[in-house]
């Protein structure tokens, strides 16, 4: 655990600074080049604080279903009620999901779950998702139309390909 603590702030530290100093070198603010967006992943956070220092709009790319997505996002900002250890065997009900019993969920959503560090990294995730301008999600449209519709009043989400 403290060896990803260590190694999450390092790569932060020295991230940043590397990041920063690329799109100085390559995207100058008196160049014609601009970068129109930076695309980043939901675990390195600190991209989009270098993309807002730049004035660069920043995207998140959710690589698994939008479905997940809409599950650890409403467990993460409390917005539903999930299992806990008074109720563990509870079932849960999401707009744009069917109803959801303890064997459908994420483990990571699961009260009887410890996985150290990993819940602390989507809290924090979602914690910040206002520095996104856009989620892409990686969805099959036709299978998740409902869930994607129920997520695009919470926070803007756009499916990469309408399969």
């Amino acid at each position: 655990m403290a060896n990803y603590e260590s190694y999450k702030k390092s790569l932060a530290k020295f991230g940043t600074i590397n990041l920063s100093n690329l799109i100085k070198e390559h995207f100058p603010s008196n160049g014609h080049k601009k970068l129109s967006c930076i695309i980043t992943n939901p675990f390195v956070t600190w991209v989009a604080d270098v993309a807002i220092n730049h004035g660069i709009p920043c995207a998140m790319f959710w690589i698994q279903p939008c479905s997940l997505y809409a599950i650890y996002y409403r467990f993460y900002n409390k917005l539903n009620s999930f299992p806990t250890l008074t109720d563990p065997d509870m079932s849960v009900e999401l707009p744009g999901l069917p109803l959801l019993h303890t064997e459908d969920l994420p483990s990571f959503v699961l009260p009887s779950i410890l996985f150290g560090s990993l819940p602390k990294m989507f809290s924090e995730m979602f914690q910040n998702m206002k520095r996104y301008k856009w989620v892409l999600g990686n969805s099959f449209f036709g299978l998740e139309k409902d869930a994607i519709e129920s997520m695009a009043d919470l926070c803007p989400i756009s499916p990469l390909y309408k399969i």
